[in-house]
């Protein structure tokens, strides 16, 4: 019924978006480049290798109303933007799927397209990394791999040069910079979690950092895998979370941003000494526009995220 209701979403998308498109006058192709991106991190790190080449750009990001890329509902002019944009970047994965329609109805002959999925090392059960809980396919949450986010902003910046040559020293000097950035974040990662006296991080909600995990030799523990739309932990769950900071000694409950902290709220409870402190982590999938306009990036988040992973493993 769900494949049904997706399925029949798509078509009235579809169709929609020709029926606007021949409604519409051709666009006038004025020689602006257009990117759209489908989630945050690969926007922030388009703008920053864009660099003083965005005020002539156009630069989209279709999540922006605070909507993560599982729960994303793409509207007729999300279509229209997607089949129209010279760059499409795209994480790839089963999110995702609702483009591929959308990119066989494309009207620009010349667009390029990057799946970031296609990009990196696929990351699933065969990873060093413990999930006590049941996988649902690869993790599509790349972005939460500094080591990722160095090797895909190549790939942008190579892609903007490619369309844009008269500007590609300017985009590889800005990836350049950029990634120097991001390698010394890693560094400060490696670090931590070197200096620390245990490698374990408990999550009472979902588990979207596999990729992170794998790159630090973390093992984590969580009531629910990444992409899951559960919400409701069982009472066998608890019982594991539990058990699990009572056997490892944690210190403290980890929570996704914008989630409840009930479950880890419950599972403290059930623990020995109930004293645990509960802490959240970015999983940067679901940035509002207002926050944009606030100030917010992904170096800054993915900083914040590790002051708080130290603190987790104290």
């Amino acid at each position: 019924m769900k494949k049904m209701l997706i399925a029949l979403l798509l078509f009235v998308l579809l169709l929609l978006f020709v029926l606007l498109s021949a409604c519409s006058q051709q666009r006038t192709d004025d020689g602006t480049l257009r990117i759209v991106c489908t989630s945050f991190s690969e926007y922030d790190w388009t703008r920053n290798i864009l660099g003083e080449r965005i005020a002539d750009v156009e630069l989209s990001l279709l999540t922006d109303n605070g909507a993560d890329m599982h729960s994303y509902q793409a509207t007729a002019d999300d279509i229209i933007k997607a089949s129209e944009c010279d760059l499409l970047i795209t994480v790839g994965g089963e999110s995702d799927k609702w483009l591929d329609d959308a990119l066989k109805n494309s009207r620009n002959k010349k667009q390029r397209v990057i799946r970031l999925l296609d990009l990196v090392p696929a990351c699933d059960d065969s990873c060093e990394t413990e999930h006590e809980h049941e996988h649902e396919g690869q993790d599509e949450h790349i972005w939460l791999s500094l080591k990722n986010a160095m090797l895909l902003c190549e790939e942008i910046a190579n892609a903007l040069s490619q369309l844009d040559a008269e500007n590609s020293a300017l985009y590889e000097e800005n990836a350049t910079a950029y990634i120097a950035k991001l390698d010394a974040l890693d560094a400060r990662y490696e670090a931590t979690v070197s200096a620390a006296s245990q490698k374990i991080l408990l999550f009472a909600d979902r588990f979207p950092f596999t990729y992170m995990a794998k790159d630090y030799g973390l093992t984590c523990i969580a009531a629910f895998s990444g992409c899951t739309a559960d919400s409701e932990a069982s009472a066998s769950t608890v019982k594991r979370l539990a058990s699990a900071i009572d056997t490892h000694g944690l210190t403290s409950v980890l929570v996704l941003e914008k989630s409840s902290t009930d479950i880890a709220r419950t599972v403290i409870l059930q623990t020995e000494s109930k004293n645990q402190h509960i802490l959240t982590l970015n999983s940067i999938q679901s940035v509002t526009r207002g926050e944009i306009e606030r100030g917010a990036n992904y170096l800054q988040m993915m900083e914040k995220n590790l002051s708080v992973i130290a603190e987790a493993l104290e």
